[in-house]
């Protein structure tokens, strides 16, 4: 069974696997990744930087995707440089995020992963939101996997992995776009 790695194991990992990251986003048993520089409006197709110290507005019903600040590696090579055999982590969604009417999903990164992450954000509720750049939105659970949990093929092994050493927004892999 994958052990959850608490607070004095993620402040270990700062800046090694999770890189550009900040010892205030370490939670009891997560890190909150923060809003990177780069949002993409799916109502007008822009893609936007957000400068530093600013704010991204989302309209009400409009869906973002945006970048997060941090990026990860979670290679075999760094992973394993640092005594542990394969981490995978849970993305979900800050609760503070979802009392303000935002819909997220919950997602994982696998074993391997290193880039940045990208969401798609709906503002669900009636009144534009205002998202500051370095603001945390997601929690990132941290799991350490056991010998037999271990993949034999680490995602970014496999020509299909698209996403493997990602920065900003990263257009969809699949073979037939929503968007035609």
């Amino acid at each position: 069974m994958p052990k959850i790695l608490p607070d004095r194991e993620i402040r270990k990992l700062l800046d090694k696997i999770i890189i550009g990251s900040s010892p205030q986003s370490v939670g009891p048993n997560s890190y909150e990744l923060r809003l990177g520089n780069k949002v993409k409006f799916d109502s007008t197709g822009e893609e936007l930087d957000i400068p530093e110290g600013h704010f991204v507005e989302i309209p009400p019903g409009d869906f973002v995707t945006i970048s997060s600040l941090e990026k990860l590696d979670f290679g075999r090579d760094t992973v394993t440089s640092l005594g542990k055999k394969s981490i995978a982590g849970l993305i979900t969604p800050t609760t503070t995020m979802m009392r303000e009417g935002f819909l997220f999903t919950t997602t994982k990164v696998d074993p391997g992963f290193r880039g940045v992450l990208n969401w798609g954000i709906r503002n669900s509720s009636v009144k534009t939101v205002r998202l500051k750049q370095g603001e945390r939105l997601f929690k990132l659970t941290l799991l350490e996997l056991e010998d037999d949990e271990v993949p034999e093929t680490m995602y970014g092994e496999r020509q299909r992995d698209s996403y493997q050493d990602s920065d900003g927004i990263v257009p969809s892999a699949r073979m037939i776009p929503a968007d035609i």
